[in-house]
C-alpha cells in the first residue's frame, strides 16, 4: 500500500455579497449557504490506472462556532481556474455527486474537519482532470451560517491524505517461452512487477490453447506469492507433441489484476528424455583410483557430464559439460580404495530443450555405486621415506623402491588418494629401483602420514608401509610447481589478508530489518612483503632471477607458502627494492607483492 500527504496546494473563496471581488491571499476560506463557497486544488499524487483504497481531506476550523445541524459537502470541480481570477461571477463549475461529511458539531478554533474523497481522486486516477475541489456548507436556522476555514496562507494549511495501489504491470519473460521441454506438466514463469501500492504477489492465472483449433484451457485463480504455477497441482491435461501456447496474469496483495494477460508464448511441446546408461563401472567395483566411466546414451549425445560423491553426498569430482559424442571419460581425481562412491552422467541432445524446475535439460543415468578395489598380488614398494630435502623447504620428499617400474604411482596423504603420477625418468634414481616425488600441498607445521601403491596394467597394487613427518616451512614461499621456479622471503612484516564478500544492504519498503544479499565470495587476497638474501643453499641473486621468472608468467598459479598456510594463487605487482637493512658484504633486497587465491574456495557454500 502506499501512501502520502499532499501539503502544497492553493485556494480561494467566492461571496455573492462581493461578486466581484477575488479572495486570493486572504487568510480563510468563508462557507456559507447559497452564498460563498471554497475552492482547494491539490497536485494528484495518484498514479494512472491506480486503485484509490482511501482519500481523506482535511481542513481546519478558524475561530469557534457551533450548530450540530451544519454539513460540508465536497464536489470535483469540473473546469481549470486561476486563483487570482476567481469571483462569485467567474467562480468554476462543478461535478459529479459530492462527498458529504458527517455533522459537525460544535467546533473550536483548530478543530479539524474530515472528509471522504476518495470517489473524486478516484476519478483522477482513471482519467479525469484534476481541477481540485469545491467546499459549501449547508445548515438550518439554529445553526451558525458562517463556517471559516484556515487556508494555505497559514499554518493550519489543508492537506490531501491518499493510499492506493497499482495494477501490477503486464507480466513479461514467460519461461518457458517455446521449445521443448521434459515433462507434461512443467512448471511456468514469469517476471512480475508492481510498483506501487501493496506489491505482494498473491495470486496467478494461467491460460493454455492450441493454437491451430484454438481450445482453451483456463487455471483456476491461484493464491501464491511466487511468480510461477506448477501445472501438475492442476486438471490441466499435459503438454503433448503438439505445440501448445500459453500466456498469465497476476493479481497483487491489494486484489488488482495485472494491467492486462501477457503476450502469448511460443509453442511449447513435450518430449520425454531417456536417460543414459552406465556401462562401468559394472558390479561395484573399479581396479583404478582414476578409473574410466563408460555409458550408453540412448540418444543423440552432444554434450555431457559426470559428477562423482562420496558417501556423505559430497562431490569429489566434476567434469564440467563437455561437448562431445564420446561415451568414456576418465576421472581425472584419484580416488581413495577405503570409500565407496556414487557415479551419475548427464547426456544433452540436440534438441532445443528448455529447462523447467525439476525437469532438467538433460537426461540423468541412474547412480551407479562402486568402490575402488585392490589387487593383492601386485607388490607393494618397500623403504618409503617422507621428509623435507632440508630445513624450511616449501615441500615434502618422498622415495620409495620398487625393482621395476609400473605404469603410474598412487600417492595417499593422510588416508585419501592426493595424485596419480607417471614419474619423469629424472626422478628414478639408482636403476629404476628408487623413485622421487614431491609434494608442494601439504599444510606446514602440521603431521601427515603418507603411503604409495603401484598401478600395473590399470590395476592397483598393494601399499607401502605408512611413514609421518612434517614439513616445518620457515619464511615466506612462492613455488611455481611446474618450472621449479621458487622464492624464499624472510622477515617479519604479516603482511594484509582478507577473505572479500561482493554484497548489497537494503531495507525493504515498509520493513525495518535489513536484508544483506551476497553476490560472491572470494578467497584469501591481499599484499605481502618479505627480504630476499643468501639461504638456504642459494644466493640472493638467485632468488632473484627465480622471482623475475614468476614476474613475467602472470597468469601461472603458484604455491604460497606462509605459517600455517598453503594455497594456490595468482600473484601481481611484484617489486624489488634495495633493502635499509643491507649490511656490508650482504646482499638483501626488499620485495612486495599482491596475491589472490585461485581454485576452490577454502569453505564450503551452504
Amino acid at each position: 500500500m502506499s501512501s502520502v500527504t499532499v501539503r502544497s496546494g492553493f485556494d480561494t473563496h467566492a461571496a455573492k455579497r462581493k461578486e466581484g471581488r477575488n479572495f486570493a491571499g486572504a487568510k480563510s476560506l468563508e462557507l456559507r449557504p447559497a452564498e460563498a463557497v471554497g475552492f482547494v486544488y491539490f497536485r494528484s499524487p495518484v498514479p494512472q490506472g491506480a486503485t484509490v483504497t482511501k482519500a481523506t481531506l482535511r481542513v481546519y476550523a478558524r475561530g469557534a462556532s457551533k450548530g450540530p445541524s451544519r454539513t460540508v459537502s465536497v464536489h470535483r470541480v469540473s473546469e481549470s481556474w486561476k486563483q487570482r481570477q476567481v469571483t462569485w461571477n467567474r467562480r468554476p463549475d462543478v461535478t459529479g455527486s459530492p462527498a458529504v461529511s458527517t455533522a459537525l458539531g460544535n467546533l473550536r478554533d483548530g478543530r479539524a474537519i474530515t472528509v471522504d474523497v476518495t470517489s473524486i481522486v478516484q476519478a483522477w486516477a482513471n482519467g479525469a482532470p484534476n481541477y481540485g475541489v469545491r467546499l459549501s456548507l449547508s445548515a438550518v436556522d439554529d445553526a451558525d451560517r458562517l463556517l471559516r476555514l484556515y487556508s494555505f496562507n497559514t499554518g493550519k494549511r489543508p492537506t490531501l491524505e491518499v493510499s492506493w495501489s497499482d495494477r501490477p504491470a503486464t507480466p513479461t519473460d514467460l519461461r518457458p517461452a517455446g521449445g521443448i521441454v521434459s515433462t507434461t506438466h512443467p512448471t511456468l514463469r514469469f517476471d512480475y512487477l508492481d510498483v506501487g501500492g501493496n506489491t505482494r504477489l498473491s495470486a496467478v492465472q494461467v491460460e493454455i490453447r492450441d493454437p491451430d483449433t484454438g481450445d482453451t484451457w483456463t487455471s483456476p485463480v491461484t493464491e501464491t506469492r511466487a511468480a510461477e504455477l506448477d501445472l501438475s497441482e492442476t486438471d490441466f491435461g499435459g503438454f503433448g507433441s503438439t505445440g501448445l501456447e500459453w500466456r498469465v496474469r497476476a493479481r497483487d496483495g491489494a486484489g488488482l489484476w495485472s494491467t492486462n494477460w501477457s503476450d502469448w508464448s511460443d509453442e511449447v511441446t513435450y518430449e520425454a528424455l531417456t536417460p543414459p546408461t552406465i556401462i562401468s563401472p559394472a558390479d561395484g567395483v573399479v581396479w583404478e583410483t582414476t578409473p574410466p566411466i563408460v555409458w550408453e546414451p540412448h540418444d543423440g549425445q552432444v554434450r555431457y557430464q559426470v559428477i562423482v560423491r562420496d558417501e556423505g553426498g559430497d562431490k569429489v569430482y566434476d567434469s564440467g559439460e563437455i561437448p562431445s559424442d564420446d561415451v568414456v571419460h576418465n576421472i581425472r581425481t584419484p580416488l581413495s580404495d577405503d570409500q565407496t562412491y556414487r557415479v551419475v552422467v548427464r547426456v544433452w541432445d540436440a534438441r532445443l530443450r528448455v529447462e523447467t524446475p525439476g525437469a532438467p535439460a538433460h537426461a540423468s543415468s541412474p547412480a551407479v555405486s562402486f568402490a575402488v578395489q585392490v589387487d593383492d598380488t601386485i607388490p607393494a614398494p618397500t623403504d618409503l621415506t617422507c621428509a623435507p630435502p632440508y630445513r624450511g623447504a616449501p615441500y615434502v620428499e618422498l622415495r620409495w623402491t620398487r625393482p621395476d617400474t609400473p605404469d603410474n604411482w598412487t600417492i595417499y596423504r593422510d588416508g585419501r588418494a592426493l595424485a596419480v603420477e607417471v614419474l619423469p625418468e629424472e626422478t628414478i634414481q639408482d636403476d629404476g629401483a628408487t623413485f622421487v616425488w614431491r609434494d608442494y600441498s601439504a599444510q606446514p607445521h602440521t603431521a601427515h602420514r603418507y603411503y604409495v601403491r603401484p598401478n600395473v596394467n590399470n590395476r592397483l597394487g598393494n601399499r607401502s608401509a605408512v611413514v609421518t613427518t612434517t614439513m616445518g616451512t620457515e619464511g615466506l614461499w612462492l613455488v611455481n610447481t611446474e618450472t621449479g621456479a621458487s622464492v624464499c622471503l624472510f622477515g617479519d612484516d604479516d603482511g594484509s589478508w582478507s577473505m572479500p564478500e561482493e554484497s548489497s544492504v537494503y531495507t525493504p519498503v515498509g520493513g525495518s530489518r535489513p536484508i544483506r544479499i551476497v553476490s560472491a565470495m572470494r578467497g584469501l587476497e591481499g599484499n605481502l612483503s618479505g627480504d630476499l638474501m643468501d639461504g638456504f643453499g642459494r644466493t640472493c641473486a638467485e632468488w632473484q632471477a627465480d622471482l623475475m621468472a614468476i614476474k613475467g608468467d602472470p597468469t601461472a598459479v603458484l604455491r604460497l607458502v606462509a605459517g600455517d598456510v598453503n594455497i594456490p594463487v595468482l600473484v601481481g605487482n611484484i617489486a624489488m627494492s634495495p633493502s635499509p637493512k643491507s649490511r656490508a658484504g650482504q646482499s638483501l633486497m626488499s620485495v612486495t607483492f599482491d596475491f589472490w587465491q585461485t581454485g576452490e574456495l577454502p569453505f564450503k557454500i551452504k
